[in-house]
């Protein structure tokens, strides 16, 4: 993606379509320490995080467990993300990181699995929005949490297990107003020209984000189930110059995924 990114006049010089966001905004989004310092600025509540240059700064880790730690370029779909709950873990887990990263990102955890949601907030070419959409995540199959352990911390307010979700969703989607306003509000701040789709958790009254990706969301064939679909959208707007209605109304549904099974005959 960001290959493309770079190479963008090539493509437009081909008349091709490209809908890629600008390298200004992977530069943010694809770096979680600057997606956090991004927030600040916004004055959007957020998880407190540290960034962590090497593993002797834990010393110096100065907010709650659980944690969650985790590259600060890369890990899609929660790659090489893990939660700690007592300085130990933050030990091993640090160390084993810094083989393969020369950075990570320190987050405090927030929130419940079950107040999860991620959000696609859609932008034509012009930089327009277009509409957004969350899906409230259902966590409790396995293809769509990545890691699950039992709170260990006595800090009740997080539920009886700590999850981190994986890049397989699924769940109810719906408007979801009080979420998708503020991802909006987020997304804007950006200049984007292409989909963004943010993570975040609901904590109380307050919506929290954790996570921008620049791009087309894991969820963006459930989300077509209800009559969203983006790139159908985009190639009307963008490349047939149809007017598409800003905020466009679409179904309420809860998609679930699974696994199918085939045999195959050996030869």
């Amino acid at each position: 993606m960001v290959f493309l990114g770079k190479n963008r006049k090539i493509f437009e010089d081909l008349n091709i379509y490209l809908p890629i966001n600008s390298e200004e905004v992977f530069n943010i989004c694809q770096n979680k320490v600057r997606t956090m310092e991004h927030l600040a600025k916004l004055g959007i509540n957020m998880p407190k995080f540290i960034k962590l240059s090497k593993a002797e700064d834990i010393h110096v880790i100065d907010f709650m467990y659980p944690i969650i730690v985790k590259p600060s370029v890369g890990g899609g779909g929660s790659n090489n993300v893990f939660v700690v709950q007592n300085f130990s873990e933050l030990k091993n887990i640090t160390e084993f990181l810094f083989k393969y990263n020369a950075e990570l990102v320190l987050q405090e955890y927030i929130g419940t699995p079950d107040n999860e949601f991620t959000v696609g907030v859609l932008f034509g070419k012009d930089g327009q929005l277009i509409n957004s959409i969350a899906v409230k995540r259902i966590i409790e199959n396995a293809l769509s949490r990545r890691t699950m352990v039992p709170n260990l911390t006595g800090r009740t307010d997080l539920g009886s297990h700590l999850v981190i979700s994986s890049g397989v969703s699924s769940g109810h989607i719906a408007r979801w107003s009080s979420v998708t306003t503020i991802c909006e509000k987020i997304a804007k701040s950006l200049n984007p020209t292409a989909p963004i789709n943010i993570q975040c958790r609901k904590v109380g009254n307050e919506i929290i984000p954790f996570e921008i990706n620049p791009r087309f969301s894991g969820t963006t064939s459930l989300r077509a189930m209800v009559g969203y679909n983006e790139p159908d959208i985009l190639i009307r707007k963008d490349i047939l110059g149809e007017k598409i209605s800003t905020h466009f109304p679409y179904e309420n549904g809860i998609i679930m995924r699974g696994l199918v099974e085939y045999s195959l005959e050996e030869k």
